[in-house]
């Protein structure tokens, strides 16, 4: 079971410029086997800029609490992750190419969290307003 809320303020410092503030706050829970609950927390500060009406780019740097607690005992795992996010995206007629490179904590089946650094190029391609075909590579 997983669950969370991410509550974020942009302000636009210009035409092509905005500055972001987050807080995320996720739990991660197994739903059989032992009970294990993961907490995630923290907060980050990112930037958009978008170079023209086809091209942008974010990225984001934060810093969040790991929080693990095993209902078999009262033992608390705690840990501080360094977690960053990077994103460009071009966009043309009938597609979008993103190329991202990520840094965040992730949930696993069995209830936990791993710190994961991801690269990531999707590419969508728009059929109409209601369909799109999607081909990312990970």
């Amino acid at each position: 079971q997983t669950k969370g809320i991410t509550p974020n303020y942009n302000y636009k410092v210009d035409e092509k410029n905005t500055a972001l503030i987050r807080y995320n706050m996720e739990e991660y829970q197994t739903d059989s086997g032992n009970q294990v609950t993961v907490t995630n927390m923290g907060p980050s500060l990112g930037w958009v800029y978008e170079y023209d009406e086809n091209l942008t780019a974010r990225g984001s740097i934060g810093a969040e609490e790991s929080v693990q607690e095993f209902s078999t005992t009262t033992r608390k795992e705690k840990q501080l992750n360094y977690v960053y996010s990077g994103r460009l995206t071009y966009q043309h007629r009938h597609s979008i190419t993103d190329v991202e490179l990520s840094r965040a904590q992730r949930p696993a089946g069995n209830g936990v969290s791993y710190l994961l650094t991801d690269i990531s190029l999707r590419e969508s391609y728009l059929i109409n307003e209601q369909l799109f075909l999607r081909g990312e590579a990970r």
